[in-house]
């Protein structure tokens, strides 16, 4: 003979509460306040799919804690993570390949790039430079490295451009070349070195010209000179 199950109306109460509950939650995704500025947890994906772009939260329509964002087939592996502060429009930046290695690092006010950022090489293991921003532009010592570590060249940057003597070095250390910058054009001596270290051919740039009097050497004798006017190349 059939038996009508008795459920408790305690338990019928609890489960509409979770219902209620958990229909509320869905409710306050992507919402925005009084004032039309997005507030709260929101979740935005690529059109016409289940992929997504991003997720992060908005206080009155400002960033606030971690956003991560999606590539188009990234599934739930996020490309850049931005942790933002209780400075508005500053956050810590961190980009990811697809595999989930790390790529480079660094900070952004207001979309911008600022103090130091650290790029790796491929597998996220080892640096591959270390440079400084201003308002987005190169600002400051960019160091480069090879894998190992070694330092493989050193360039000074003001407002984006090189100015100054930039330096590169071979993978064991030795310094191979070395090349004057003014407003990121060659403009001033310039030295070529071979493996051991021993210079090997010099000479002048004007405006990325070559310029004056190039010498190449051999066992630290002149072996050769060349005269450059930098208005006829």
């Amino acid at each position: 003979m059939y038996s009508r199950q008795y459920i408790p109306y305690s338990v019928l109460l609890f489960l509409a509460f979770l219902m209620i509950h958990e229909v509320q939650g869905q409710a306050q995704i992507n919402q925005f306040d009084a004032e039309g500025r997005r507030h709260g947890p929101w979740e935005k994906y690529y059109e016409g799919t289940q992929q997504l772009r991003y997720t992060g939260t908005f206080n009155h329509g400002v960033e606030v804690g971690v956003f991560k964002y999606f590539c188009a087939s990234c599934g739930d592996q996020a490309v850049v993570i931005r942790n933002f502060d209780s400075n508005p429009g500053s956050c810590a930046v961190t980009y990811y390949t697809n595999q989930g290695q790390i790529v480079a690092q660094g900070r952004m006010q207001d979309q911008k790039r600022v103090g130091l950022w650290t790029t790796y090489h491929k597998g996220g293991h080892s640096v591959m430079s270390k440079e400084f921003y201003k308002d987005d532009l190169l600002e400051g010592t960019k160091e480069t490295y090879y894998p190992d570590g070694t330092l493989a060249e050193t360039c000074t940057y003001i407002k984006g451009e090189r100015q100054g003597v930039c330096r590169y070095f071979g993978p064991g250390g030795q310094l191979i070349k070395s090349f004057t910058y003014e407003d990121d054009q060659l403009h001033g001596p310039a030295e070529f070195f071979d493996l051991s270290g021993t210079l090997e051919r010099s000479g002048f740039y004007h405006r990325d010209r070559k310029s004056g009097v190039w010498k190449t050497f051999v066992d630290g004798k002149v072996v050769k000179e060349e005269h450059f006017n930098p208005n006829k190349q």
